[in-house]
Formats: structure tokens, sequence, C-alpha cells
């Protein structure tokens, strides 16, 4: 049981993943259209730099902000304040 839909969010995309397209996401109780931001963009948080980031844009202008391998590596609100960044990435062996 998770805390307002936060531990984990399904994505459904089409691949390649196209930016200026719409992605359906799934919640514990809803669904909706998201916009694909960008697939390029490099993003800086605690835990590094990371290239071609993918941003989701939610229909209340809170942003995810997607590294592959990684996951998500930050989360803003619709004002561009951070509510969760990634302050370490542990490598496996």
């Amino acid at each position: 049981m998770g805390v307002s839909e936060s531990d984990f969010t399904f994505v459904e995309t089409p691949l390649p993943i196209k930016q200026g397209s719409y992605v359906t996401i799934y919640g514990m109780e809803s669904s909706y259209k998201v916009l694909i931001e960008s697939t390029t963009k490099t993003i800086k948080v605690k835990a590094g730099t990371f290239k071609n980031v993918v941003i989701l844009r939610f229909p209340n202008g809170a942003r995810e902000y997607l590294a592959k391998g990684v996951g998500i590596i930050k989360s803003t609100d619709n004002k561009g304040k951070i509510y969760t960044e990634l302050v370490a990435v542990k490598q496996g062996k």
C-alpha cells in the first residue's frame, strides 16, 4: 500500500518514446494522459548528471524526470518546486 500513489507508477508507451507524444499513466484509482515533454535533456541532481532524461508533464503541471537504468531522478510540482530528488546511486558489482 503506497501513500497517495507515490510508491509506483505504471506508464504505457510505445517504443521508441517520442517527444511531444502522450502516454497513459495508471495509478491506484485512476489513469490519465501525460505529455512526454522531452527525451534529450541533460539533468543535474545531487546524485550526478544524467543525459537523455525523459520528462513527463502531468495535466496539473507537475513533472517526473526519468533516467535510463535508474528510474525517477527528480519530481517537481506545477511551480517547479522539487519534492523528490535522487541523492546517490550505488553501482552494482
